[in-house]
């Protein structure tokens, strides 16, 4: 899947992926410090994992590989993503 001279830094996508993983970081400064461990390190780690899936993903030989791909991780990134907002909020 990959194209000669482009890398998955050129997809829109992992350029949004990537100002998330920012704009999450910078949101979960302001969270309590008992978080740190918790939530925090929860939203932390998905919003990294979505850029780091679509780079991994983008090395895929087959688009219809990479679409699969991305379906499954975006599954089990949400599933985490809601268990620890569940267990925050309760």
């Amino acid at each position: 899947m990959t194209e000669e001279g482009k890398g998955f830094q050129s997809l829109k996508t992992w350029q949004k992926a990537y100002d998330l993983t920012l704009h999450t970081y910078m949101l979960t400064k302001s969270f309590p410090k008992e978080e740190t461990y918790g939530i925090v390190a929860q939203l932390q780690r998905a919003a990294v994992s979505v850029s780091a899936n679509i780079a991994e993903g983008y090395e895929r030989q087959h688009r219809k590989e990479y679409l699969q791909f991305l379906f499954d991780e975006k599954r089990k990134e949400t599933s985490k993503l809601l268990r620890g907002l569940i267990k925050f909020l309760t």
